[in-house]
């Protein structure tokens, strides 16, 4: 890619590839003229391209083998680095193995790649590695890592300080994994009475309902690339969420309404009264359904104008809702007897319902895969599928 001459950034070429990269670095040989590619894949290969004007598609230079292919925590290709005079790369696994690849050029100004020179070093973590600029001194990497044999079986704790604006708290603990798969790393956020979870695609986010003693409910959004708490919204209360792409949907159970939250913001930007008692919320992609379980009936919203557009009755005590792209599917609870629970399929063109099948007994959960339609049975402690 290029700027052009009013400062838009253009593709200059594009080549599709069957497999994985992971890391890319560019070096140039000292004294040359010519920029070369240093891809890291899933290949197992160190693989070294260089873009051709003239025929306008990249040349690959090198491809060297190192180890197997695929995505491996010990297998270098995760990270890759060069020397900022071109005199050397490195490349990396998350764990133990790093390769140092001399470069040169021959008689015909070609470049030339060294065998590898093994840089391991066990019982570590690595987040990232740099070539360091030391003028024409020894090339010199950079590695960002955690040694695991000082932290095995120990924790690595973080908490906000008080009275920050984001409360923010959570751990690090390491562990050694099963036999080759190097050591085992989990993250935990910490999020005060975390109720469920929904991803917008990019974000997570965590509902936490109020409790009737003084906490109200709370939102938490979470970074995923960090592992950290960047905004956490105060609502009513917090039964279901889910995601329409832009904005979040919150049901508040008792208090009867539901909240919209623009992740832009991290606001609340609409409380729309429903119900009674709401409980499910989906997004078909368009408009947003959400259960009752008072009333027995499910209530559609138009986002653009914040308001119920139609209230279908349905089962008796309906509470998941899952879209399958066409139809609207309602876990109806019914009562403890056997027999009792049922699941509502909605036409939205419609807005009644088309069809109503039995299932197990207290069904909640509801969800599609596309194809068929999967309810959770608490009493009954079985699943039930529907052919949509």
């Amino acid at each position: 890619i290029r700027p052009d001459d009013h400062g838009k950034v253009q593709t200059v070429h594009a080549t599709e590839v069957f497999g994985i990269i992971r890391s890319l670095a560019t070096c140039r040989l000292t004294g040359g003229n010519r920029d070369y590619i240093v891809i890291g894949s899933d290949s197992g290969k160190i693989v070294i391209l260089e873009y051709s004007a003239d025929k306008q598609c990249f040349d690959r230079v090198h491809a060297e083998t190192y180890g197997k292919t695929g995505v491996r925590r010990i297998v270098p290709g995760q990270y890759v680095a060069a020397d900022p005079r071109g005199r050397a790369v490195m490349i990396g696994a998350v764990e133990k193995q790093k390769l140092v690849y001399i470069l040169n050029r021959d008689s015909a100004a070609r470049l030339t790649i060294s065998s590898p020179l093994e840089a391991h070093k066990s019982a570590t973590v690595c987040f990232d590695l740099i070539g360091v600029d030391v003028g024409f001194d020894n090339p010199i990497f950079a590695a960002l890592e955690v040694d695991t044999e000082e932290v095995e079986n120990e924790l690595l704790a973080w908490e906000s300080a008080e009275g920050a604006d984001i409360k923010n708290a959570g751990r690090i603990e390491f562990r050694d994994g099963p036999p080759g798969r190097g050591t085992e790393v989990t993250a935990t956020i910490a999020v005060d009475f975390a109720w469920n979870v929904v991803s917008d695609g990019t974000n997570i986010w965590v509902g936490s309902p109020a409790n009737g003693f003084g906490r109200s409910g709370t939102v938490t959004r979470i970074d995923p690339a960090t592992n950290t708490v960047t905004a956490t919204i105060p609502v009513d209360d917090v039964y279901d969420m889910a995601s329409d792409g832009t904005n979040i949907w919150v049901t508040s159970g008792s208090s009867g309404t539901v909240s919209r939250i623009d992740p832009a913001t991290n606001t609340v930007t609409a409380t729309i009264p429903v119900g009674t008692f709401v409980t499910g919320v989906e997004s078909d992609g368009t408009n947003i359904w959400v259960s009752d379980v008072d009333s027995n009936t499910v209530s559609r919203i138009n986002p653009a104008t914040n308001t119920v557009t139609a209230t279908i009755t349905v089962g008796s005590l309906p509470y998941g809702v899952a879209s399958d792209g066409t139809n609207i599917w309602v876990a109806n609870a019914g009562s403890a007897d056997p027999g009792s629970g049922t699941v509502s399929r909605i036409d939205p063109a419609t807005n009644t319902v088309s069809a109503t099948i039995a299932v197990g007994d207290v069904p909640y959960g509801v969800a599609s895969d596309g194809t068929n339609i999967w309810v959770t049975n608490s009493s009954s402690g079985t699943v039930s599928r529907i052919r949509a």
